[in-house]
């Protein structure tokens, strides 16, 4: 994004979002196989069947000449965690159990006896270890897929009728690669925009109060929140800049915040969790002038290193972050390609980034919204534009559909939210709560004797003929 606008601002803090439960794709993935199975080769192979060779055995999930051949960028978390030999829970040690996978953790520990607390005190013990940051050889999501095209259009909308950035949460599903060996999948069935601050080069959002509908609503339907998209687009009349569709430092940074609000659980790490699903999803430009949209992450170091507060972008270089304490020398790349070791501050982000691919479904797919011709409930939170959540949207929308067709109109991810939310329907549960109320039951019976054609005074009991308001015998009031 431009310098100007490649702050997301957010107040999150979202750590309770997902409870700590492993994901049913790594529940499937776990049991499959670590090896890739391959046929016989009839160009090279020089045996019958029955046998096998070096051109046809069955090689590792990880085999880097495989991944090379089908232009796979970084093997998968779980074919890393079988080059890890992750086969058993635990391996035992000395000092206790110890799991393959450790957390790199950035922060000084505060409970040191031997001398007084951080920061007037500090020993080898309690001081983070020197970190040799280098790029991560595996990705925690290998792809994003959008189920449809009405998904991006939908959300791009806003951009073409107002010019403003705009941020939305994904919600999807994560699901088994057919592509990457032991691949995971994030599969997007919808786009929902929580309240938010848009102008031409910025996006402030404060979603904390919608949090826990979101994932509420999420958790009945069995998806979750599996990244965040936004753009980064401009008119034609505003140059942008040759790699505007790169993750700058400020965008690296929240992007880190994010994915350490949601880790991805893992039995193969002490704590039980170990870097994230979490993906981010960018709306660019595209050098032909079309929009496109890229996916990353970062890398776990990154996310430690933003977690311990020791990462800050700089102002004017938006490829390049600062790291407040850091070891003497990095290892990056020079003008050839060629790894050598440079200070440590300023760090280019490119060694904190791993990229993925995201991509339409080969056939469309339709989780929500799966009739053609039925207009989609409105959006939320975009009144900027003319779209309202009102009891007219409501019944517009309802109006659309036949008296048997509940579970297609319950299919639209907005329309549900917005029946979550509405103050319609706390109202409507008073209003069953006063029926239930003796006071509901004696204003019917006025209602009742008033549209009857004849009415007894409660004064003097005479039977009336008339529609009156007074008693034609006592010429008392009706009504006490």
């Amino acid at each position: 994004m431009e310098e100007a606008c490649d702050v997301v601002k957010s107040h999150d803090n979202s750590s309770n979002w997902r409870e700590k439960t492993e994901d049913a794709v790594d529940l499937f993935l776990y049991q499959q196989p670590s090896i890739i199975e391959r046929d016989i080769d009839r160009s090279l192979c020089r045996h019958g069947e029955g046998t096998e060779c070096e051109n046809c055995k069955p090689i590792d999930v990880f085999d880097s000449d495989y991944l090379k051949e089908h232009s796979i960028k970084f093997m998968s978390f779980h074919a890393y965690l079988r080059k890890l030999g992750c086969g058993v829970l635990k391996i035992a040690s000395k000092n206790g159990p110890k799991f393959p996978l450790e957390k790199l953790d950035c922060n000084m520990k505060k409970d040191c006896n031997r001398h007084p607390p951080w920061p007037k005190g500090v020993c080898l013990r309690c001081q983070p270890p020197a970190i040799t940051l280098q790029r991560q050889p595996y990705r925690h999501v290998d792809n994003v897929c959008f189920e449809n095209e009405d998904i991006g259009n939908r959300f791009f909308i806003y951009w073409q009728k107002t010019g403003f950035q705009r941020f939305g949460y994904l919600i999807g599903r994560y699901e088994p690669s057919n592509d990457v060996p032991l691949g995971i999948v994030a599969v997007v069935y919808a786009i929902f925009e929580p309240p938010q601050i848009c102008s031409p080069v910025s996006i402030s959002t404060n979603p904390i109060a919608e949090q826990q509908y979101v994932m509420e609503l999420c958790d009945q339907l069995d998806c979750t929140v599996v990244g965040m998209i936004f753009t980064d687009l401009f008119g034609h009349e505003t140059n942008g800049r040759d790699d505007t569709y790169f993750m700058t430092a400020a965008e690296c940074v929240k992007a880190a915040n994010f994915q350490n609000s949601f880790p991805n659980i893992c039995r193969y790490s002490s704590d039980n969790t170990f870097g994230s699903k979490f993906v981010t999803v960018v709306a660019s430009g595209g050098e032909d002038g079309t929009v496109k949209v890229f996916g990353y992450q970062v890398s776990n170091q990154c996310s430690a290193i933003v977690e311990a507060k020791l990462l800050t972008p700089i102002v004017g270089k938006p490829h390049l972050v600062h790291v407040k304490e850091s070891t003497k020398q990095q290892c990056a790349l020079n003008e050839y390609g060629s790894a050598v070791m440079r200070a440590a501050t300023p760090l280019p982000v490119e060694f904190l980034i791993v990229d993925m691919p995201v991509g339409m479904a080969k056939s469309a797919k339709r989780f929500f919204n799966p009739l053609h011709g039925v207009q989609p409930f409105p959006v939320e939170n975009r009144a900027v534009i003319g779209e309202f959540q009102t009891l007219g949207a409501l019944r517009d929308y309802c109006s659309q559909f036949a008296s048997d067709q509940e579970l297609e109109m319950a299919s639209d991810f907005h329309f549900l939210y917005f029946l979550l939310t509405n103050e319609y329907k706390l109202f409507a549960r008073r209003i069953e709560g006063f029926k239930r109320s003796k006071h509901y039951y004696i204003s019917k019976a006025f209602e009742a004797a008033g549209t009857s054609s004849q009415w007894r005074c409660p004064h003097c009991t005479f039977v009336n003929r008339s529609q009156g308001t007074d008693c034609v015998m006592c010429l008392l009031p009706r009504t006490f």
